[in-house]
């Protein structure tokens, strides 16, 4: 589980933090930027919803395997789709969706966490999984600054970031256990 999170840390930290610059070193305007971000709040709150009904009914692991294939491949096409212009709402629709897909992860990899560990250390277990968590976010972000030097940003972040999903992906599809249904009461 903790390398999991670690390897979704490296690859959160190259794929959610650049988007704005992706946009701008392919040229894009101010005007478009804006266009393109416009609708990610609103498809980030209707993806949690939904990702919340999802995992109760059908379990946390396969929301973030299902979040990670969505992000993966939505990636690569924000990606292609910058570089060549595509229309500035259809690339933020298709960002709203990577960056969601990344953010939920995040968010039910932490879910799990908690969930299965005795309450008495719980907290103690949320300390550590975000100073580890945050470390591998350092990383990636160290990673991608390196990779910076001699390419374009979208492809920095592509090289660095890519990797990264497509192995927490293979983690979690191998090894992530689920948590819904834990009875917590068993846990002590």
């Amino acid at each position: 589980m903790a390398i999991i999170q670690i390897v979704v840390g490296l690859s959160f930290a190259a794929m959610s933090n650049y988007y704005t610059s992706i946009m701008r070193n392919f040229e894009w305007t101010e005007e478009n930027i804006s266009k393109a971000l416009l609708l990610f709040s609103t498809i980030y709150a209707l993806s949690m919803l939904l990702a919340g009904l999802l995992a109760d009914k059908f379990g946390r692991r396969k929301v973030i395997i299902g979040c990670l294939l969505i992000a993966i491949p939505c990636f690569i096409l924000f990606i292609v789709g910058a570089n060549f212009m595509w229309n500035a709402y259809l690339i933020g629709i298709i960002m709203s969706f990577y960056r969601s897909g990344l953010y939920i992860t995040y968010d039910y990899l932490t879910l799990i966490a908690s969930e299965m560990c005795p309450t008495e250390i719980r907290g103690s277990v949320m300390g550590g999984e975000s100073l580890y968590s945050y470390i591998a976010v350092a990383l990636g972000l160290g990673l991608t600054s390196i990779a910076l030097i001699n390419l374009v940003t979208g492809y920095a972040c592509l090289i660095v970031g890519l990797p990264f999903a497509i192995v927490s992906l293979g983690l979690s599809i191998k090894f992530l256990k689920e948590s819904n249904g834990t009875d917590l009461e068993t846990i002590q």
